[in-house]
């Protein structure tokens, strides 16, 4: 019996740096951006220190688009969506490197004002999914 895989993470965090939106075949918008999330650890005098990771982001069409209007580097933003790693040469070394992304496939609002606590909103998403072809038909 064959056992499906799971991909799926969600992160909540804020925006790096604002969207960026390009236009591929038949405009068709893909946007990237990142999301700085914080994990708080115990260090090795007992108290806690904030860890950041640095997430890249890329989104995909209408909803791709609705992000990029609605968002700016610092917001709070929560995503949910599908790893995906790509792998290339580089040029300079000649070596394989790779780098992991969030394709993402919802995103929310999220409202970090103190007297209504967060409430994250679902925006409409377009077609969740990459282009055909991805990422070999993206012009840059």
């Amino acid at each position: 019996m064959a056992t499906k895989n799971m991909n799926q993470v969600t992160l909540t965090g804020n925006l790096c740096r604002d969207p960026e939106i390009r236009m591929a075949k038949n405009n068709f918008a893909v946007v990237s951006c990142a999301i700085a999330v914080n994990h708080s650890a115990k260090d090795a005098s007992g108290g806690y220190k904030d860890e950041v990771s640095f997430f890249d982001l890329t989104l995909f069409g209408k909803s791709g688009e609705a992000f990029a209007r609605f968002h700016k580097k610092g917001q709070p933003i929560m995503v949910s969506g599908r790893l995906k790693q790509n792998t290339w040469i580089d040029d300079n070394t000649g070596k394989n490197r790779s780098k992991v992304e969030i394709v993402v496939n919802e995103w929310f609002f999220n409202n970090l004002k103190s007297d209504e606590g967060a409430k994250p909103v679902a925006q409409p998403s377009a077609s969740p999914t990459s282009p055909p072809g991805y990422p070999d038909d993206v012009p840059f």
